[in-house]
């Protein structure tokens, strides 16, 4: 064997033996093997609506962040499951410019509720932030996927609250009007003229009575989970940027359409059937309740809050926002059939948000 022949060889050998002494370094190093960290993905002002939230402007080094928003935290994978929300929901920190904490409320919308929400988390001050100030939010770096993937890595997100130079409210012209279309047994179509606004006017709040039932950039919105028959009143208010709200907007009330009388039955509600109340905050909640039965099916279930309905799933899972801290709320929940029977004796509960 000649020179150029051995040289080969023992390279050969060298490449072969090396493959394997090497290759553990690159070995996954977050308790999963071959598995990639969960990686953050941005932070996203937002609005949630029922079990689905919006995904605006990011609010990384923003100098426009409202004072009391509500912050989407985006991730690659499942981080609001069970067995890993109890640890997540400690992994979020705001802090203005002196390293101070601020109080803030870290929720979510369970997988079981939503599933496309599973990669989210949502973050929001308990009170105003101050006008034209940095503040950070800080990710630790514990984060843990359903997986038992973790980040590995604090993210610091850094951004500045509007500026206090604008304190006006939008206004209502006169005559101004919400009007209503399509009033249906159990939904409406609301309209309404725009409001105008020193700089601009960002988004509408809809409400049904005094409960906040949607937010909106535009001027309609379609309400539905209505009961037959019930009269409503809706409100819309307008806001900007800066969070300043008007109070004064245009109202209607309307009233559903009659369910026509038939000789046909509701679903019915076993012995025993119950509704519970699970992630109890300051603001919000999640009902789970025992499923009702039918002689052909259970299509959908409407959630109430007191006489108010809050919304129609098809499932056993509703997310509840807007609450009050400190205050008792009574739920109730009936099921509806294909046919549209609606059962009246559903099961309750009386809960108290935290202080």
């Amino acid at each position: 064997m000649n020179s150029k022949s051995k040289v080969l060889s023992l390279f050969l050998i060298l490449t072969f033996v090396l493959s394997f002494t090497i290759a553990p370094v690159f070995a996954a190093t977050d308790g999963t093997a071959g598995a990639k960290p969960l990686d953050f993905v941005g932070a996203y002002l937002t609005t949630i609506t029922g079990t689905t939230s919006t995904t605006g402007e990011s609010i990384i080094d923003s100098t426009t962040v409202p004072l009391r928003p509500t912050i989407k935290v985006l991730v690659d994978k499942n981080i609001v499951t069970d067995t890993v929300w109890p640890n997540n929901q400690t992994c979020f920190t705001l802090q203005d410019a002196s390293g101070t904490n601020v109080p803030i409320n870290v929720t979510m919308i369970p997988d079981t509720v939503n599933f496309s929400e599973r990669n989210n988390a949502f973050i929001s001050p308990l009170n105003d932030l101050v006008a034209g100030k940095s503040y950070r939010l800080i990710v630790s770096g514990n984060l843990t996927a359903k997986t038992g993937v973790k980040m590995k890595y604090d993210k610091v997100v850094n951004f500045t609250t509007l500026g206090a130079t604008d304190t006006t409210a939008p206004v209502w012209a006169s005559g101004s009007s919400l009007t209503a279309s399509n009033v249906t047994q159990t939904g409406v179509t609301l309209n309404w003229t725009a409001a105008t606004d020193n700089k601009a006017v960002t988004s509408y709040k809809v409400y049904n009575g005094t409960t906040l039932i949607g937010t909106v950039t535009g001027t309609s919105y379609t309400v539905s989970g209505l009961t037959a028959g019930t009269q409503y009143t809706f409100k819309v208010q307008a806001g900007d940027a800066a969070g300043n709200w008007t109070t004064n907007g245009p109202a209607k009330t309307i009233t559903t359409q009659q369910q026509p009388p038939t000789s046909g039955t509701a679903p019915t509600w076993r012995y025993g059937s119950k509704v519970s109340a699970y992630y109890v905050t300051k603001n919000g909640l999640v009902l789970k309740w025992t499923p009702a039965t039918d002689k052909t099916r259970v299509k959908t279930y409407k959630v109430y809050r007191g006489t108010i309905p809050l919304g129609t799933v098809t499932g056993t899972y509703f997310v509840v926002h807007g609450l009050n801290p400190g205050t008792q709320y009574t739920f109730k929940v009936e099921a509806c059939n294909a046919a549209g029977y609606l059962s009246t004796n559903g099961p309750s509960v009386n809960v108290v948000t935290k202080k």
